[in-house]
């Protein structure tokens, strides 16, 4: 018997029940059912731990657990409170659990004899699942080695089995659960203050840096996590600040990003909370105002599979909250569709990728471009003319960093773009990961207007030869400058780059990194 005809039948013998009771499927992870409770859920999952054998049958190993996510992802750190059906139930049910495994023992059959190890091997395991389970049974018993099939009708018995006893397990788990929550310490209803100042003036990090020292009086980790993403807000910091934050983030998010696998959407934290969604565009339009309420200070969109939906998410009203939003596979028309969106009056970033280079004009002749501050064209297909169009409109005037990786720049992209004289804010520019781009196109970089205001500047070569690096030595740019050299950087005169540029960074150890 396959685990998925197991699994077949106890779908049949059970869904009806388990949604008669209030309980909803899991959408991965095995075969199971979940229901909420407080901030949290109670799951009851199936499996078969092991394949049927012909001998001596199968097991099927049923755990009742209260967690923060429906399917948490890094169940190791997210600690969930299992129970097993044998704690569970009572004396009389446990004979009953008993005489069912041992009529299944009594069944257990011998392999013929037979030089093959895996015959040896069957042998020895039917000699000892041939053994009875003695009385009395105790509640600390493994539930994987109880619950024991051979035909469809003893799995199906399991299942009904459970599920008339699940109304009473629920009202015994909840409050076994709720009693230890508090004592504790892991509920947040003492968080919630410290939330509602944050959630009233999102903008300001008083409230964050306030709960961040409430957190660190009670020896909590995340009031790190807060302070690191205040202090470096824009994501760059030393490599070990780095490391340091994946880590706390790995081992502690669990608390803060509740609701994230039921809604199947990924989070981003920013200045220690959920500010960054990430998922499909169906995803987005089905559950948009339940991402909103589970996350209510998100204002980054990162939308994926948005193929041939662009107008259907135009008229999305959550897109009203965002200040930044990022597309990735898109069909030739989506982005044109939600760019002219009602609803994206607070955007100031936007990060898109145009399948043809006219797609920057005509972005740069909708309003949306003059309230941009961010514009990530990243793997955009662009030519030196519609570069050049930057040029002829004080549209993107307002922008602060222009990101453009992977955009196939060449020497003659790079003049175009080192002409333009309307990028009276921009701070920020990276053209890194375009291989054509050469020494005479970056130098026409630093000779542009705005190479004095950059405040950083990433560029790529796959080698760096001593006529550029002197040119940025004697160029224009601030020696403050966050500078970061990708790929080669063999001959370079370190020393003397460094005194120049001691923000920079280079030759695969960077000082810096971006999370």
């Amino acid at each position: 018997m396959l685990a998925k005809e197991v699994k077949r039948i106890i779908r049949q013998a059970s869904e009806n029940g388990f949604q008669n009771l209030g309980f909803h499927r899991t959408k991965r992870g095995g075969l199971g059912w979940y229901h909420p409770v407080d901030d949290h859920f109670l799951t009851v999952t199936f499996r078969t731990p092991r394949p049927w054998n012909r001998h001596w049958g199968g097991f099927l190993e049923c755990r009742l657990r209260i967690q923060d996510q429906i399917n948490p992802r890094i169940p190791t750190f997210r600690n969930p409170v299992e129970f097993s059906v044998v704690s569970l139930v009572n004396h009389a049910d446990r004979e009953t659990m008993r005489r069912w495994y041992n009529e299944a023992a009594a069944m257990t059959t011998n392999p013929d004899a037979a030089p093959d190890y895996l015959t040896d091997l069957e042998r020895k395991l039917s000699g000892m699942l041939r053994i009875p389970l003695q009385a009395p049974l105790s509640a600390e018993s493994d539930n994987e080695f109880l619950l024991r099939f051979r035909t469809e009708d003893d799995v199906r018995r399991w299942a009904l089995f459970i599920l008339q006893r699940i109304p009473e397990w629920v009202e015994q788990i909840t409050a076994q659960w709720r009693n230890w929550y508090e004592r504790s310490g892991r509920s947040m209803k003492a968080h919630q203050s410290f939330l509602d100042a944050i959630q009233a003036d999102p903008e300001s990090d008083v409230p964050r840096l306030s709960y961040a020292d409430w957190l660190a009086d009670r020896g909590d980790a995340w009031s790190e996590v807060i302070r690191i993403q205040c202090c470096y807000t824009d994501g760059y910091m030393p490599w070990e600040t780095a490391d340091r934050l994946e880590e706390l983030l790995a081992k502690h998010q669990y608390r803060f990003d509740r609701g994230a696998d039921d809604l199947s959407v990924y989070v981003r934290f920013c200045r220690g909370m959920v500010e960054e969604v990430q998922c499909t565009a169906v995803t987005f339009m089905k559950e948009g105002s339940r991402i909103l309420e589970t996350f209510p200070l998100v204002n980054v969109l990162s939308l994926s599979e948005i193929q041939e939906r662009g107008m259907k998410l135009a008229n999305q009203r959550e897109l009203s909250v965002m200040r930044s939003l990022k597309m990735v596979q898109l069909a030739d028309d989506d982005w044109r569709w939600i760019v002219q969106s009602p609803y994206l009056g607070r955007v100031e970033q936007l990060q898109v990728a145009f399948p043809h280079p006219i797609d920057l004009a005509w972005l740069l002749d909708i309003p949306l471009i003059r309230q941009l501050r961010v514009l990530d064209l990243s793997t955009s297909r662009l030519d030196a003319n519609v570069l050049a169009a930057f040029g002829k409109t004080d549209a993107a005037s307002g922008l602060e960093t222009l990101v453009l990786h992977d955009t196939d720049m060449d020497d003659e992209m790079a003049r175009s773009l080192s002409k333009v004289t309307t990028f009276r804010e921009l701070k920020h520019l990276s053209v890194a990961d375009n291989p054509r781009l050469g020494v005479d196109g970056i130098a026409s970089l630093l000779d542009a207007e705005y190479a004095a205001r950059l405040e950083r500047l990433v560029i790529g070569l796959r080698w760096f030869p001593d006529s550029l690096a002197t040119r940025l030595i004697e160029s224009r740019i601030s020696s403050t400058v966050r500078l970061s050299v990708i790929h080669s950087s063999a001959g370079l005169d370190k020393y003397a780059f460094r005194k120049r540029f001691p923000n920079c960074s280079f030759d695969g150890n960077p000082v810096g990194r971006q999370l």
